[in-house]
């Protein structure tokens, strides 16, 4: 390409972009050549969790490995995260995610992707997160409705000058990931495909802003949308990217699209995931080479605390353990998430019931939706910060009011393993029917024109289930009066000797029994390499070509356990850690004690490996 030419195309890129002219930075002077490594490291799907778990390290553990590792090679260390950062647990929901925000600026990130969660709290907490924020907050995307306008809180890409480096990192997010936001939230917005936008974005920081390296992070689990990435820019006679940071849908991932690396570490700080680049410079031109991804488990890796992030939480403390130790009640079994939500619609029944002022009509079913609750509830005292850990968005009531295909429609959607029911669905006197949901199910159901009409209340679920514990209307969860914490069961149902095909085959209720098996571990799930924190793998039959999904799997004694009536899976994070689990690979014959779920129609085993089979 002449000189000339080169201008021209430079100054059409540079029209592209007036508007994101806030983005460029000065050059700095750096050496004609140069030949280094540069280390990428990122969060993802952190979901405020703040505190030290069975699974990750928690923020202060986390946060004093990337601060040692900034430390020491200040001039070659970037920190970012892909999203989903604040929503999530008491410590970060208390204070609509400034918590994390804080810790991230004392950590020192230096970009952070926009997720579907950052918005459930609508645009105003944006806003008040991206002002306290000492890094931008990124998405190229994400456009006003109907409009090529960026929300004033998102920069499509930043540029980070450290040392003789120059690092563009590039923001995207989900095509129609609207689709995972209240709709009354996403509808401001439009999330078309970013491939355009990223390869427009690489462009311009390859070629007018001279960056050494361009990193993609994306707030979005599908490696293969973005294969042509891997493609070269024929403007700037790059590859378009040199690495992509995922995230989204909570799985750990590490792979290559030819030669660019793309990696993800799970959820809820188990992983932090690396790049790392080697950046060879000659007469001011760059190129990458040896790029390799990998993920770190945090539980084994960040093994001190930060003083400066402990200092932040300092702040909040006294007025987050004022709420989150607050006991609601009592639970008297183990109860899966299945089972909080199902919690969860009674309570919804009870209320509208009791409400009449406001509601009009009443209701015998309720339901809310698959991804509504997300952790258990052990036997014993609950808190209000179980409560929002197991109940985490802040979900309105609603009344929907149905024709009979509509109510069908409910019923035969996956929610409604979900629902709870006191009787009899039957038609009021208008001849419609009414049920309760919450407003995020309710929404959806009106993309497919299900619902005949709605009211919205200002009660959110987890208060409401909250007030009809105290009123003892929950069964399994009822008010708490000193009750000392349910202890196993003595009489626990004597296991059954099985194969994976009769257990595949049973009809047995979930978590009725324990089995004991011999299998062979046929794959691991999706892209995972090892198996991921909780196990994710096949077992196939030693006989047939039958498989089982082992969503959670591990080697300590005693992960199995009854009580109230039902096994439950105790301990569930440490697939990767324990000494009995972490060294599997497939083809092992492994013996296992199973206990068995079926999860949106799939069947699922939670395992206790006894040891290798002979």
């Amino acid at each position: 390409m002449n000189k000339f030419k080169k201008i021209i195309m430079s100054f059409a890129i540079f029209t592209l972009f007036t508007s994101l002219v806030s983005c460029s930075k000065e050059k700095v002077v750096r050496p004609t050549n140069l030949e280094g490594d540069i280390t990428v490291y990122a969060l993802n799907d952190f979901h405020g969790a703040y505190a030290e778990s069975s699974s990750a390290a928690g923020m202060s553990r986390i946060g004093n490995y990337l601060i040692n590792k900034k430390t020491q090679n200040p001039d070659n260390t970037f920190v970012i995260s892909s999203g989903d950062m604040w929503q999530g647990t008491a410590d970060s929901n208390l204070n609509k995610g400034k918590l994390i925000t804080e810790c991230m600026n004392a950590i020192g990130f230096d970009s952070m992707t926009i997720g579907n969660h950052e918005f459930d709290w609508d645009e105003s907490v944006i806003e008040e997160n991206e002002q306290l924020m000492d890094f931008p907050l990124l998405a190229c995307n994400i456009f006003k409705a109907e409009t090529t306008e960026r929300p004033d809180y998102l920069k499509p890409y930043t540029i980070i000058d450290k040392g003789d480096y120059r690092l563009g990192v590039i923001g995207a997010v989900k095509e129609n990931m609207g689709t995972s936001i209240l709709r009354s939230i996403s509808d401001k917005f439009d999330f078309p495909n970013p491939i355009k936008y990223i390869k427009e974005c690489s462009d311009v920081l390859f070629g007018e802003e001279d960056c050494d390296a361009v990193i993609l992070s994306t707030h979005d689990g599908d490696h293969t949308v973005y294969s042509s990435l891997n493609s070269v820019s024929p403007i700037t006679n790059h590859t378009y990217v040199d690495g992509i940071f995922l995230a989204h849908d909570h799985s750990v991932q590490n792979g290559t699209i030819g030669d660019i690396p793309y990696v993800e570490g799970g959820a809820n700080g188990a992983k932090i995931s690396s790049i790392s680049l080697h950046i060879k410079r000659e007469n001011d031109v760059s190129k990458v080479s040896d790029a390799l991804g990998q993920t770190i488990s945090t539980l084994n890796s960040c093994l001190g605390q930060s003083d400066a992030v402990n200092t932040v939480y300092a702040k909040y403390e006294t007025e987050i353990n004022a709420v989150k130790e607050e006991v609601v009640g009592f639970s008297l079994k183990f109860l899966t998430r299945t089972a909080v939500a199902q919690a969860a619609s009674e309570a919804i029944v009870h209320y509208i019931n009791e409400n009449q002022d406001e509601f009009k009509h009443k209701v015998n079913y309720a339901c809310i939706n698959n991804g509504g609750a997300r952790a258990n509830i052990y036997g014993g005292k609950v808190t209000y910060g179980m409560l929002i850990s197991a109940l985490p968005f802040d979900n309105f009531i609603t009344l929907c009011k149905l024709t009979q295909a509509q109510l069908d429609y409910y019923l035969l959607d996956t929610s409604s393993k979900m629902g709870y029911t006191s009787g009899d669905i039957v038609k009021d006197a208008d001849g419609y029917y009414y049920i309760g949901t919450i407003d995020y199910l309710a929404q959806i159901m009106d993309t497919k024109l299900n619902n005949t009409e709605t009211y919205t209340s200002t009660a959110v679920i987890r208060d409401v289930l909250k007030d009809e514990i105290s009123k003892n209307n929950v069964t399994n969860l009822v008010p708490y009066t000193g009750q000392a914490d349910p202890t196993d069961d003595l009489d626990e149902p004597p296991m059954v000797e099985s194969t994976i095909d009769d257990f595949v085959a049973s009809t047995d209720e979930d978590f009725a029994y324990k089995y004991h098996l011999t299998a062979i571990l046929d794959s691991w799930d999706g892209s995972n390499t090892d198996g991921t924190q909780y196990g994710d793998f096949y077992l196939r039959s030693l006989t047939t070509n039958t498989k089982l999904f082992i969503y959670g799997c591990s080697g300590t004694e005693g992960c199995i356990a009854y009580s109230g009536g039902d096994y439950y899976f105790k301990k569930k994070y440490d697939f990767l850690t324990n000494e009995k689990t972490k060294n599997l690979k497939i083809g092992d014959k492994v013996e296992v004690q199973l206990i068995r779920q079926v999860y949106k129609g799939i069947i699922e085993g939670f395992a206790y490996l006894v040891g290798l089979a002979a």
